[in-house]
Protein backbone atom coordinates (compact mmCIF):
# COMPACT_ATOMS: atom_id res chain seq x y z
CA UNK A 1 0.00 0.00 0.00
CA UNK A 2 2.69 2.44 0.93
CA UNK A 3 4.59 1.72 -2.46
CA UNK A 4 1.45 2.66 -4.31
CA UNK A 5 1.25 6.18 -2.53
CA UNK A 6 4.51 6.29 -3.67
CA UNK A 7 3.79 5.35 -7.05
CA UNK A 8 1.39 8.10 -7.79
CA UNK A 9 3.34 10.56 -5.61
CA UNK A 10 5.74 10.65 -8.20
CA UNK A 11 3.74 9.61 -11.32
CA UNK A 12 4.22 13.51 -13.15
CA UNK A 13 8.37 13.65 -12.31
CA UNK A 14 8.42 10.01 -14.57
CA UNK A 15 5.64 11.38 -17.33
CA UNK A 16 8.09 14.45 -17.72
CA UNK A 17 11.34 12.00 -17.85
CA UNK A 18 9.54 10.34 -21.07
CA UNK A 19 8.64 13.45 -22.82
CA UNK A 20 12.38 14.24 -22.40
CA UNK A 21 13.58 11.18 -24.04
CA UNK A 22 11.35 11.73 -27.33
CA UNK A 23 12.66 15.40 -27.76
CA UNK A 24 16.22 14.53 -27.23
CA UNK A 25 16.09 11.61 -30.14
CA UNK A 26 14.53 14.06 -32.31
CA UNK A 27 17.27 16.59 -31.36
CA UNK A 28 19.70 14.04 -32.13
CA UNK A 29 18.20 13.07 -35.30
CA UNK A 30 18.27 16.92 -36.83
CA UNK A 31 21.56 17.34 -35.52
CA UNK A 32 23.24 14.34 -37.21
CA UNK A 33 20.90 15.37 -40.55
CA UNK A 34 22.37 19.28 -40.08
CA UNK A 35 25.85 17.51 -40.04
CA UNK A 36 25.44 15.17 -43.17
CA UNK A 37 23.89 18.56 -45.04
CA UNK A 38 27.03 20.73 -43.78
CA UNK A 39 29.40 17.74 -44.92
CA UNK A 40 27.86 17.42 -48.21
CA UNK A 41 27.80 21.10 -49.27
CA UNK A 42 31.50 21.17 -48.19
CA UNK A 43 31.96 18.13 -50.43
CA UNK A 44 30.50 19.62 -53.03
CA UNK A 45 32.88 22.93 -52.45
CA UNK A 46 35.43 21.47 -52.63
CA UNK A 47 34.88 19.61 -55.54
CA UNK A 48 34.19 22.56 -57.15
CA UNK A 49 37.29 24.12 -56.42
CA UNK A 50 39.56 21.25 -56.95
CA UNK A 51 37.51 21.44 -60.64
CA UNK A 52 38.21 24.96 -60.95
CA UNK A 53 41.97 23.99 -59.75
CA UNK A 54 42.09 21.24 -62.45
CA UNK A 55 41.15 23.57 -65.08
CA UNK A 56 43.33 26.28 -64.93
CA UNK A 57 46.12 23.83 -64.50
CA UNK A 58 45.08 22.30 -67.96
CA UNK A 59 44.69 25.88 -69.37
CA UNK A 60 47.58 26.83 -68.09
CA UNK A 61 49.83 23.41 -69.31
CA UNK A 62 47.68 24.43 -72.68
CA UNK A 63 49.22 27.98 -72.80
CA UNK A 64 52.83 26.02 -71.94
CA UNK A 65 52.54 23.60 -74.81
CA UNK A 66 51.55 26.54 -77.29
CA UNK A 67 54.74 28.19 -76.21
CA UNK A 68 57.13 25.54 -76.70
CA UNK A 69 55.15 24.77 -79.97
CA UNK A 70 55.83 28.48 -81.02
CA UNK A 71 58.85 27.78 -80.33
CA UNK A 72 60.23 25.17 -82.19
CA UNK A 73 58.71 26.77 -84.88
CA UNK A 74 60.29 30.28 -84.32
CA UNK A 75 63.36 28.36 -84.04
CA UNK A 76 62.53 26.68 -87.20
CA UNK A 77 62.12 29.81 -88.62
CA UNK A 78 65.34 31.21 -87.98
CA UNK A 79 66.76 28.65 -88.86
CA UNK A 80 65.34 29.08 -92.47
CA UNK A 81 65.87 33.07 -92.40
CA UNK A 82 70.04 32.98 -91.91
CA UNK A 83 70.30 30.75 -94.97
CA UNK A 84 68.41 33.20 -97.18
CA UNK A 85 70.76 35.86 -98.78
CA UNK A 86 69.23 38.99 -96.70
CA UNK A 87 68.19 36.84 -93.53
CA UNK A 88 70.13 38.12 -91.69
CA UNK A 89 69.08 41.56 -92.28
CA UNK A 90 65.26 39.98 -91.59
CA UNK A 91 66.31 38.62 -88.13
CA UNK A 92 67.47 41.96 -87.58
CA UNK A 93 64.28 43.68 -87.61
CA UNK A 94 62.26 40.91 -86.21
CA UNK A 95 60.60 42.76 -83.72
CA UNK A 96 57.14 41.17 -82.82
CA UNK A 97 55.03 39.15 -84.76
CA UNK A 98 52.79 36.05 -85.10
CA UNK A 99 53.83 32.35 -85.02
CA UNK A 100 51.57 29.59 -87.35
CA UNK A 101 52.13 26.17 -85.91
CA UNK A 102 50.50 23.08 -88.07
CA UNK A 103 47.08 24.29 -86.90
CA UNK A 104 45.89 27.64 -88.88
CA UNK A 105 43.75 28.67 -86.52
CA UNK A 106 46.00 29.24 -83.98
CA UNK A 107 48.46 31.95 -83.20
CA UNK A 108 51.26 31.96 -81.10
CA UNK A 109 53.23 35.32 -80.79
CA UNK A 110 56.44 36.54 -80.43
CA UNK A 111 57.88 39.84 -78.98
CA UNK A 112 62.00 40.47 -79.23
CA UNK A 113 63.48 41.12 -75.55
CA UNK A 114 65.35 44.36 -76.30
CA UNK A 115 65.87 47.09 -79.26
CA UNK A 116 65.64 45.62 -82.51
CA UNK A 117 68.45 46.54 -85.53
CA UNK A 118 70.88 47.40 -82.24
CA UNK A 119 74.33 46.74 -83.54
CA UNK A 120 75.28 46.40 -80.19
CA UNK A 121 73.51 43.08 -79.76
CA UNK A 122 74.93 41.56 -83.02
CA UNK A 123 74.90 37.57 -82.92
CA UNK A 124 72.59 38.21 -79.67
CA UNK A 125 68.86 37.38 -79.98
CA UNK A 126 66.19 37.08 -76.98
CA UNK A 127 62.47 36.34 -77.78
CA UNK A 128 59.71 35.65 -75.77
CA UNK A 129 57.24 32.70 -77.11
CA UNK A 130 53.65 33.95 -75.84
CA UNK A 131 51.15 30.83 -75.72
CA UNK A 132 47.50 30.90 -74.81
CA UNK A 133 44.62 28.82 -73.78
CA UNK A 134 41.43 28.86 -72.38
CA UNK A 135 42.29 32.40 -70.38
CA UNK A 136 45.79 31.06 -69.12
CA UNK A 137 48.95 32.51 -71.02
CA UNK A 138 52.36 31.32 -70.49
CA UNK A 139 55.74 33.10 -71.48
CA UNK A 140 59.00 31.37 -72.98
CA UNK A 141 61.73 33.35 -72.85
CA UNK A 142 64.50 32.29 -75.33
CA UNK A 143 68.33 32.96 -75.98
CA UNK A 144 69.36 32.17 -79.60
CA UNK A 145 73.01 32.74 -80.39
CA UNK A 146 74.04 33.22 -84.06
CA UNK A 147 77.24 31.14 -84.90
CA UNK A 148 79.29 29.78 -87.67
CA UNK A 149 79.27 26.08 -88.99
CA UNK A 150 81.41 23.98 -91.39
CA UNK A 151 78.77 22.25 -93.47
CA UNK A 152 78.07 20.66 -96.75
CA UNK A 153 76.71 23.50 -98.91
CA UNK A 154 76.33 24.16 -102.79
CA UNK A 155 78.24 27.02 -104.36
CA UNK A 156 76.17 27.91 -107.52
CA UNK A 157 78.28 30.42 -109.12
CA UNK A 158 81.85 32.46 -109.17
CA UNK A 159 82.22 35.23 -106.70
CA UNK A 160 84.36 38.63 -106.99
CA UNK A 161 83.50 39.85 -103.45
CA UNK A 162 85.19 43.26 -103.79
CA UNK A 163 83.41 43.87 -106.87
CA UNK A 164 84.72 43.04 -110.77
CA UNK A 165 85.61 45.50 -113.25
CA UNK A 166 86.10 43.74 -117.40
CA UNK A 167 87.37 45.39 -120.57
CA UNK A 168 88.11 44.18 -123.76
CA UNK A 169 91.04 42.58 -125.52
CA UNK A 170 92.29 44.04 -129.30
CA UNK A 171 89.68 43.02 -131.67
CA UNK A 172 86.93 43.31 -129.57
CA UNK A 173 87.37 39.86 -127.74
CA UNK A 174 85.71 40.32 -123.82
CA UNK A 175 88.11 39.73 -121.22
CA UNK A 176 85.21 37.90 -119.45
CA UNK A 177 83.37 35.24 -121.13
CA UNK A 178 80.64 33.51 -119.36
CA UNK A 179 77.50 32.46 -120.84
CA UNK A 180 74.66 30.49 -118.84
CA UNK A 181 76.76 31.33 -115.62
CA UNK A 182 75.77 33.06 -112.07
CA UNK A 183 78.47 35.65 -111.18
CA UNK A 184 77.70 37.21 -107.59
CA UNK A 185 79.28 40.81 -107.48
CA UNK A 186 79.78 43.19 -104.68
CA UNK A 187 76.54 45.85 -104.97
CA UNK A 188 75.30 43.11 -107.69
CA UNK A 189 77.19 45.09 -110.55
CA UNK A 190 79.81 44.16 -113.45
CA UNK A 191 81.67 47.84 -113.99
CA UNK A 192 83.56 48.06 -117.75
CA UNK A 193 85.66 51.14 -118.86
CA UNK A 194 85.88 54.38 -116.94
CA UNK A 195 83.70 52.86 -114.40
CA UNK A 196 80.62 52.77 -116.04
CA UNK A 197 77.93 49.68 -116.00
CA UNK A 198 79.04 46.39 -117.98
CA UNK A 199 75.99 46.02 -120.51
CA UNK A 200 77.30 43.39 -122.43
CA UNK A 201 76.09 40.17 -120.46
CA UNK A 202 74.72 38.31 -123.15
CA UNK A 203 73.42 35.72 -120.82
CA UNK A 204 75.47 35.91 -117.56
CA UNK A 205 73.02 36.80 -114.25
CA UNK A 206 74.68 39.29 -111.90
CA UNK A 207 73.19 39.31 -108.49
CA UNK A 208 74.74 40.70 -105.72
CA UNK A 209 77.44 39.05 -103.23
CA UNK A 210 76.55 38.58 -99.62
CA UNK A 211 79.36 38.94 -96.84
CA UNK A 212 80.16 36.47 -95.26
CA UNK A 213 82.83 33.76 -94.48
CA UNK A 214 84.48 31.23 -96.83
CA UNK A 215 86.16 27.86 -96.15
CA UNK A 216 89.95 28.83 -95.17
CA UNK A 217 92.87 26.92 -95.81
CA UNK A 218 94.02 26.31 -92.06
CA UNK A 219 90.26 24.30 -91.70
CA UNK A 220 91.99 21.45 -94.35
CA UNK A 221 94.79 21.11 -92.50
CA UNK A 222 94.29 17.73 -90.39
CA UNK A 223 92.23 16.62 -93.61
CA UNK A 224 94.41 16.16 -96.09
CA UNK A 225 96.60 13.45 -97.57
CA UNK A 226 99.91 15.33 -98.00
CA UNK A 227 100.98 17.95 -95.58
CA UNK A 228 103.71 20.34 -95.54
CA UNK A 229 104.67 22.64 -92.76
CA UNK A 230 107.58 25.12 -91.54
CA UNK A 231 108.73 25.80 -88.43
CA UNK A 232 110.37 29.50 -87.07
CA UNK A 233 113.81 28.30 -88.50
CA UNK A 234 112.76 27.80 -91.86
CA UNK A 235 113.44 24.06 -91.00
CA UNK A 236 110.74 21.82 -93.35
CA UNK A 237 108.73 19.08 -92.04
CA UNK A 238 106.54 16.42 -94.17
CA UNK A 239 103.62 14.69 -92.81
CA UNK A 240 101.00 11.73 -94.56
CA UNK A 241 97.72 11.70 -93.17
CA UNK A 242 93.67 10.26 -94.49
CA UNK A 243 95.49 7.43 -96.49
CA UNK A 244 94.65 3.77 -96.24
CA UNK A 245 98.21 3.22 -95.21
CA UNK A 246 98.40 6.14 -93.12
CA UNK A 247 95.03 6.54 -91.90
CA UNK A 248 96.59 8.86 -89.36
CA UNK A 249 98.94 11.39 -88.64
CA UNK A 250 102.28 9.95 -89.45
CA UNK A 251 105.76 12.08 -90.19
CA UNK A 252 107.58 11.31 -93.24
CA UNK A 253 111.15 12.01 -94.80
CA UNK A 254 110.45 15.01 -96.76
CA UNK A 255 110.57 14.12 -100.65
CA UNK A 256 113.53 16.21 -101.99
CA UNK A 257 113.66 17.43 -105.24
CA UNK A 258 111.27 14.26 -106.60
CA UNK A 259 107.94 15.64 -107.03
CA UNK A 260 108.11 18.27 -104.10
CA UNK A 261 110.94 20.94 -103.17
CA UNK A 262 111.05 23.42 -101.11
CA UNK A 263 113.00 27.19 -101.30
CA UNK A 264 114.09 28.07 -98.05
CA UNK A 265 114.56 31.44 -98.30
CA UNK A 266 111.19 32.39 -100.29
CA UNK A 267 109.36 29.83 -98.42
CA UNK A 268 108.20 28.58 -101.49
CA UNK A 269 107.49 25.07 -102.19
CA UNK A 270 107.28 23.57 -105.64
CA UNK A 271 104.84 20.65 -106.93
CA UNK A 272 105.53 18.79 -110.07
CA UNK A 273 102.16 18.02 -111.74
CA UNK A 274 103.84 15.11 -113.41
CA UNK A 275 104.66 12.50 -111.20
CA UNK A 276 102.56 13.87 -107.88
CA UNK A 277 100.42 11.59 -106.15
CA UNK A 278 96.61 11.79 -106.04
CA UNK A 279 94.97 13.62 -102.84
CA UNK A 280 94.76 16.16 -101.40
CA UNK A 281 98.35 18.78 -100.67
CA UNK A 282 98.71 20.62 -98.09
CA UNK A 283 101.10 23.53 -98.06
CA UNK A 284 102.72 26.06 -95.53
CA UNK A 285 103.54 29.34 -97.42
CA UNK A 286 103.58 29.76 -101.06
CA UNK A 287 103.61 26.67 -103.54
CA UNK A 288 104.29 26.61 -107.28
CA UNK A 289 102.49 23.89 -109.02
CA UNK A 290 104.28 22.64 -112.56
CA UNK A 291 101.67 21.79 -115.11
CA UNK A 292 103.19 19.08 -117.60
CA UNK A 293 101.63 18.74 -121.03
CA UNK A 294 102.56 14.57 -120.76
CA UNK A 295 100.04 14.20 -117.63
CA UNK A 296 97.28 14.91 -116.19
CA UNK A 297 97.16 16.77 -112.34
CA UNK A 298 94.45 15.33 -110.58
CA UNK A 299 94.81 16.45 -106.76
CA UNK A 300 93.61 19.29 -104.53
CA UNK A 301 96.19 22.05 -103.49
CA UNK A 302 95.70 24.01 -100.49
CA UNK A 303 98.51 27.07 -99.21
CA UNK A 304 98.48 29.57 -96.65
CA UNK A 305 99.90 32.17 -99.34
CA UNK A 306 99.84 32.03 -102.73
CA UNK A 307 99.67 29.40 -105.53
CA UNK A 308 100.66 29.92 -108.70
CA UNK A 309 100.72 27.95 -111.54
CA UNK A 310 102.95 27.64 -114.41
CA UNK A 311 102.97 25.34 -117.99
CA UNK A 312 106.30 23.52 -118.31
CA UNK A 313 108.03 23.25 -121.39
CA UNK A 314 105.33 25.56 -123.11
CA UNK A 315 105.40 25.07 -126.44
CA UNK A 316 102.76 24.98 -129.44
CA UNK A 317 99.64 23.11 -130.06
CA UNK A 318 99.39 21.49 -126.12
CA UNK A 319 96.64 21.21 -123.85
CA UNK A 320 97.21 21.38 -120.14
CA UNK A 321 94.29 19.94 -117.59
CA UNK A 322 94.30 20.34 -113.69
CA UNK A 323 91.60 18.42 -112.22
CA UNK A 324 90.04 18.63 -108.81
CA UNK A 325 89.14 14.65 -108.18
CA UNK A 326 85.54 14.62 -108.95
CA UNK A 327 85.26 16.68 -111.42
CA UNK A 328 87.79 14.29 -113.28
CA UNK A 329 85.13 11.46 -113.07
CA UNK A 330 82.49 13.71 -113.59
CA UNK A 331 83.96 14.77 -117.16
CA UNK A 332 83.18 11.50 -118.61
CA UNK A 333 81.74 8.98 -116.01
CA UNK A 334 84.25 6.62 -117.24
CA UNK A 335 84.75 4.01 -114.82
CA UNK A 336 88.67 3.51 -115.80
CA UNK A 337 89.10 6.81 -114.41
CA UNK A 338 88.23 6.24 -110.66
CA UNK A 339 91.51 3.95 -110.42
CA UNK A 340 93.38 7.43 -110.91
CA UNK A 341 91.68 8.88 -108.53
CA UNK A 342 91.05 5.97 -106.01
CA UNK A 343 94.60 4.41 -106.36
CA UNK A 344 95.97 1.54 -103.83
CA UNK A 345 97.05 3.92 -101.35
CA UNK A 346 93.18 5.84 -101.58
CA UNK A 347 92.35 8.94 -99.89
CA UNK A 348 90.12 8.22 -97.40
CA UNK A 349 88.02 11.55 -97.39
CA UNK A 350 86.46 10.69 -100.90
CA UNK A 351 87.17 7.10 -101.57
CA UNK A 352 85.49 3.83 -99.89
CA UNK A 353 88.24 1.69 -101.32
CA UNK A 354 90.57 1.37 -104.50
CA UNK A 355 88.43 2.32 -107.64
CA UNK A 356 85.29 3.47 -105.48
CA UNK A 357 84.66 6.92 -104.80
CA UNK A 358 81.98 8.22 -102.26
CA UNK A 359 79.07 10.54 -103.00
CA UNK A 360 80.26 14.05 -101.86
CA UNK A 361 76.31 14.90 -101.50
CA UNK A 362 76.83 12.91 -98.52
CA UNK A 363 76.71 13.97 -95.27
CA UNK A 364 80.49 13.38 -95.32
CA UNK A 365 82.10 17.09 -94.85
CA UNK A 366 85.36 16.31 -95.82
CA UNK A 367 84.61 13.98 -98.81
CA UNK A 368 83.38 17.47 -100.28
CA UNK A 369 87.50 18.49 -100.64
CA UNK A 370 86.91 16.14 -104.17
CA UNK A 371 85.60 19.06 -105.75
CA UNK A 372 87.92 21.69 -104.78
CA UNK A 373 90.95 22.43 -106.79
CA UNK A 374 93.10 25.11 -105.24
CA UNK A 375 92.56 26.91 -101.99
CA UNK A 376 94.83 29.41 -100.75
CA UNK A 377 95.35 32.98 -99.73
CA UNK A 378 95.87 34.40 -103.51
CA UNK A 379 95.62 32.98 -106.86
CA UNK A 380 98.27 33.11 -109.60
CA UNK A 381 96.86 31.31 -112.74
CA UNK A 382 98.59 30.65 -116.30
CA UNK A 383 96.75 30.66 -119.83
CA UNK A 384 97.02 29.47 -122.62
CA UNK A 385 97.68 31.76 -126.19
CA UNK A 386 95.21 31.54 -128.58
CA UNK A 387 97.42 32.10 -131.20
CA UNK A 388 99.85 29.22 -130.51
CA UNK A 389 96.83 26.69 -129.93
CA UNK A 390 98.07 26.12 -126.32
CA UNK A 391 94.81 25.13 -124.25
CA UNK A 392 94.82 25.22 -120.79
CA UNK A 393 91.34 23.91 -118.46
CA UNK A 394 91.12 24.08 -114.66
CA UNK A 395 87.94 21.98 -113.88
CA UNK A 396 86.83 22.13 -110.20
CA UNK A 397 86.06 24.92 -107.87
CA UNK A 398 89.11 27.65 -106.41
CA UNK A 399 88.86 30.00 -103.72
CA UNK A 400 91.07 32.06 -102.84
CA UNK A 401 91.10 35.91 -101.00
CA UNK A 402 92.09 37.61 -104.04
CA UNK A 403 93.41 37.05 -107.54
CA UNK A 404 97.03 38.25 -109.15
CA UNK A 405 99.04 38.29 -111.58
CA UNK A 406 102.10 36.57 -111.69
CA UNK A 407 104.47 39.56 -111.77
CA UNK A 408 102.18 41.83 -109.58
CA UNK A 409 101.25 41.66 -105.56
CA UNK A 410 98.44 43.67 -106.27
CA UNK A 411 95.07 42.33 -105.48
CA UNK A 412 94.40 42.78 -109.49
CA UNK A 413 93.42 39.48 -111.67
CA UNK A 414 95.84 39.96 -114.00
CA UNK A 415 97.64 37.80 -116.89
CA UNK A 416 98.49 36.92 -120.16
CA UNK A 417 96.50 34.16 -122.01
CA UNK A 418 93.36 32.21 -122.04
CA UNK A 419 92.22 30.60 -118.87
CA UNK A 420 89.28 28.08 -118.98
CA UNK A 421 87.72 27.29 -115.78
CA UNK A 422 85.05 24.61 -115.31
CA UNK A 423 83.52 25.18 -111.58
CA UNK A 424 83.85 27.98 -109.51
CA UNK A 425 86.01 30.66 -109.36
CA UNK A 426 85.46 32.62 -105.54
CA UNK A 427 87.51 35.21 -105.00
CA UNK A 428 86.78 36.38 -101.48
CA UNK A 429 88.53 39.39 -100.58
CA UNK A 430 86.01 42.50 -99.85
CA UNK A 431 88.69 45.02 -99.91
CA UNK A 432 89.49 44.04 -103.59
CA UNK A 433 88.25 45.16 -106.73
CA UNK A 434 88.92 42.47 -109.24
CA UNK A 435 90.42 44.59 -112.33
CA UNK A 436 90.31 42.09 -115.88
CA UNK A 437 93.12 43.85 -117.80
CA UNK A 438 95.80 43.20 -120.16
CA UNK A 439 95.84 40.77 -123.06
CA UNK A 440 93.87 38.07 -120.93
CA UNK A 441 90.31 36.50 -121.36
CA UNK A 442 88.83 34.39 -118.38
CA UNK A 443 86.26 31.86 -119.24
CA UNK A 444 83.84 30.61 -116.80
CA UNK A 445 81.63 27.61 -117.58
CA UNK A 446 78.89 25.55 -115.53
CA UNK A 447 80.12 23.13 -113.57
CA UNK A 448 77.74 19.78 -112.91
CA UNK A 449 75.88 20.60 -110.04
CA UNK A 450 77.29 17.43 -107.69
CA UNK A 451 80.67 19.45 -108.12
CA UNK A 452 79.14 22.08 -106.88
CA UNK A 453 79.32 20.85 -103.49
CA UNK A 454 81.74 22.33 -101.31
CA UNK A 455 82.67 23.05 -97.26
CA UNK A 456 81.07 26.08 -97.04
CA UNK A 457 80.09 28.32 -93.26
CA UNK A 458 76.68 28.61 -92.37
CA UNK A 459 74.95 30.95 -89.85
CA UNK A 460 73.06 28.77 -87.51
CA UNK A 461 70.93 29.42 -84.39
CA UNK A 462 71.80 27.46 -81.53
CA UNK A 463 69.72 28.08 -78.00
CA UNK A 464 71.44 29.69 -75.23
CA UNK A 465 68.61 29.08 -72.64
CA UNK A 466 65.14 28.93 -72.24
CA UNK A 467 62.77 28.94 -69.22
CA UNK A 468 59.14 30.23 -68.77
CA UNK A 469 58.76 33.40 -67.00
Amino acid sequence: MQNVMDMKRNKPDIISFIKQAGVSSLLFIVLVGLSLTVLTVGYMSTMRNLQSSATTTHAQTQAQMQAMIGYHAFSKYLNQLSKEDNGLRLIDQLCNGEIEESNPETQIKFERVGACNNPVLKDQYKFDIIGKSGGASAILRANFNLLEELKTGQQTGSIFAGGLTVGKLDGNQAHLIADGVTLEVKDGEIYGQNDKPYTELGTITVKEYVSRNFVKPEDFKDNSNYIFTVDENGDKFCELANLKNSPTKVQTTCPDDTYVSFDKSSKTWTLSGKVAETGAFWFDGNVILELDKDKVFISTVIATDNITTILKNHHQNQKYYAFAPYHYYLQTLEAARLNEICPENYPLQYCSGKGQLKYVTLDELYSTIANILFLSQTLTLEGGKSQQNVDVQYHGNMIANTGVNQNSASAKFNATGVINIYGNLMLVGEADNTHMQGNFSLKLNNADTKGNYIPVYEKVFTIGGIRYM
